[in-house]
């Protein structure tokens, strides 16, 4: 059951509708939907009461038959004039796209998607190792989207088996996950083979490949700056103090902290953090 509205929010939306606020920002500075909002700005307790007058007001018995007047004129059926104008339940907003979409309601939809998808046995078997290496290594997904370089968002996709990365994220992502790249578990196997037909990209998906490539090209920057944050967390150093014990410029400290550039020479930074390692290849393998 939805919470009643108090009547000092009603009178507040009339007051700042009357200075000049137009019914969004009203309902956008009292946190209230934009029903609510108008129904209030025209001096109604509720959108129903509002609706009811209305739909009175144009010569109908009900609001049900002042919509189905509107949804005639615009061609659509009643529950489509409902739901996209006029904020039907979202239930009802998903069973008509999947009538719209040919299927007889959601529950419908939804089969045939996961039929579809276990058809892609490829999806759900990477989607399980992730699911697994990230909870063995204790990663979080946001922290695993940002060592590849890529958003949340896609990384969800990979994870939730909607979507299989190219080849390049692939074979970075199993390197994340301390996995060969072709991965032996005891109950499922995953091997990228030679042989799977790879679509054509289109212009669109072969410049946001581009894209990633240069997103891979940092990818040591990140790995470094990862070991460097781990190793100043350990030694419970700030990165002023880093500067100063590696005499090197606080601006080049925070280059390497936020995975901007690597040391050119990187021992007076290994000898400020106490490590001992000869080369950046070193640190970031162990870590």
């Amino acid at each position: 059951m939805s919470k009643k509205i108090p009547d000092d929010v009603k009178e507040k939306a009339r007051e700042l509708h009357a200075d000049g606020l137009n019914m969004k920002q009203v309902s956008q500075e009292l946190d209230i939907s934009y029903s609510n909002a108008r129904a209030f700005c025209h001096g109604y307790d509720s959108w129903n009461d509002y609706l009811k007058d209305l739909a009175g007001r144009k010569g109908h018995d009900s609001r049900t038959g002042y919509f189905r007047t509107l949804a005639e004129r615009k061609g659509v059926p009643l529950s489509d004039y409902l739901c996209h104008d006029h904020g039907a339940p979202r239930s009802v907003h998903l069973d008509n796209l999947a009538r719209q979409a040919g299927f007889d309601d959601r529950k419908h939809r939804q089969k045939a998607r996961r039929m579809a998808r276990q058809d892609r046995p490829e999806y759900i078997v990477l989607s399980e190792v992730i699911k697994r290496q990230l909870k063995i290594l204790g990663i979080t997904r946001k922290e695993m989207a940002h060592r590849l370089g890529i958003g949340l968002p896609r990384l969800n996709s990979y994870a939730d088996a909607r979507s299989m990365p190219d080849h390049e994220i692939l074979e970075c992502m199993f390197s994340e996950m301390k996995l060969p790249y072709t991965n032996q578990d005891g109950m499922m196997e995953y091997e990228l083979k030679k042989d799977i037909p790879w679509p054509k990209p289109t212009p669109k998906q072969e410049k946001r490949k581009e894209q990633r490539k240069k997103r891979m090209a940092n990818h040591r920057y990140l790995r470094f700056s990862q070991a460097v944050k781990e190793r100043m967390q350990e030694l419970r150093m700030g990165r002023q103090e880093l500067s100063q014990a590696s005499g090197l410029p606080i601006d080049t400290v925070n280059s390497y902290f936020y995975g901007k550039t690597l040391p050119r020479d990187p021992a007076p930074l290994f000898e400020a953090l106490q490590l001992d390692f000869n080369t950046i290849d070193e640190l970031i393998e162990e870590s």
